[in-house]
């Protein structure tokens, strides 16, 4: 059917971009599915020929590491080195979800200024991001980009006027008991790889589905931005924060992989193609989640661009950098129930009616 005021003819297109978002979401659980398949055998290429392939099989991968946090008793130890990541992490989740608000309350009430100042934070907290991963793992760091979540509930009675009810609280209670169980299931170690192992993971079957899932997905979403209008009921609303989301979740994996190579003295030439990469994929980050939050309430698209961050985020790292391989059985469980459950309150914030986007404040008055 269709809402009242559309016509079949809208109401069969509203079907039809909804169907896309569909399609784009199934299109990376395959992805992520396929990869997670493959059989996690590391092997090394020859860097005289590399175009021909992989050479020669690495030995076998370490046992499965322990819980970083162990929800069974007998206390939590946490090395120094990953209390930085998680700190630079939180850093970064509360700088993003503070960066937003200001671009949301600079483009409707108080002219440019104060969006600048949210699109320099919002910028900001990438390199802070980026920096966290040197010090952990992807998998472990990735849920806490959900605590930007918190800071947009508390920032959107007070700045913006929406109203918060129980069901936002409750949402956000399924958001932080996701977080706290891929906390107690993550990897906690950050392993030391050259520079031919990294070429290796780049190579893997298992890598390749997932970034190629990946980039079909934007594709499609961005395909359906220009005939979606500004409606609150349009799909735009969608499509703004997820391109944004898997956007920057390459530019974290990104980041994760310049300090990788780094790391593992690399040829210089490698460095200064990722290093060049990352500000393209950061700028498309940040310019279309600036038009999503000007167009549509925060309280949908902030919650929907976490999700998408959180979740592309969390299975890029665990399948690029075979962060899922490390991890035991039960890890490889309860991992994706944390990441679940996670994602259901995302969703359930997502949900909820949105009103009606106000128009930018140079513009005077609403257009009837």
């Amino acid at each position: 059917g269709w809402t009242a005021g559309q016509g079949p003819a809208q109401g069969r297109q509203c079907m039809y971009m909804r169907g896309s978002v569909a399609a784009a979401f199934a299109l990376l659980s395959t992805s992520a599915a396929t990869a997670l398949a493959q059989p996690e055998q590391k092997c090394r290429f020859s860097l005289a020929r590399p175009w021909r392939g992989i050479r020669e099989c690495a030995p076998p991968p370490p046992p499965p590491s322990p819980p970083l946090l162990s929800l069974r008793g007998g206390g939590a130890s946490i090395d120094r080195s990953t209390l930085i990541g998680m700190c630079l992490a939180l850093l970064a989740a509360t700088m993003n979800g503070v960066g937003l608000n200001l671009q949301r309350l600079g483009q409707r009430r108080h002219g440019p200024i104060i969006n600048v100042c949210g699109v320099i934070l919002s910028a900001l907290c990438g390199p802070v991001d980026m920096l966290s991963y040197s010090f952990a793992a992807q998998s472990l760091l990735a849920p806490f980009g959900s605590f930007s979540l918190v800071i947009n509930l508390l920032l959107a009675s007070p700045l913006h006027g929406d109203a918060v009810a129980p069901r936002d609280l409750a949402a956000t209670a399924l958001v932080i008991s996701g977080v706290a169980v891929c906390l107690a299931n993550a990897d906690g170690e950050s392993v030391a790889r050259s520079y031919e192992e990294l070429i290796a993971l780049a190579a893997r079957p298992a890598a390749r589905a997932w970034l190629g899932g990946l980039a079909a997905a934007v594709a499609l979403l961005a395909s359906r931005i220009p005939n979606a209008g500004t409606g609150p009921t349009s799909v735009a609303r969608f499509c703004y924060p997820l391109i944004a989301g898997a956007v920057g979740s390459c530019t974290a994996l990104g980041g994760k992989a310049l300090g990788e190579l780094v790391k593992a003295g690399a040829p210089w030439r490698s460095t200064a193609v990722v290093s060049a990469l990352l500000p393209c994929s950061g700028a498309v980050q940040t310019v279309v989640l600036n038009r999503g939050v000007g167009r549509f309430s925060s309280l949908l698209v902030v919650p929907v661009f976490v999700a998408a961050f959180v979740t592309c985020n969390a299975v890029g790292g665990g399948i690029l950098f075979d962060e899922f391989g490390r991890m035991t059985a039960a890890q490889r469980r309860a991992y994706p129930a944390g990441l679940g459950l996670l994602v259901a309150g995302v969703l359930t914030l997502a949900a909820k009616p949105t009103p009606p986007a106000e128009p930018p404040a140079p513009e005077g008055r609403k257009r009837r």
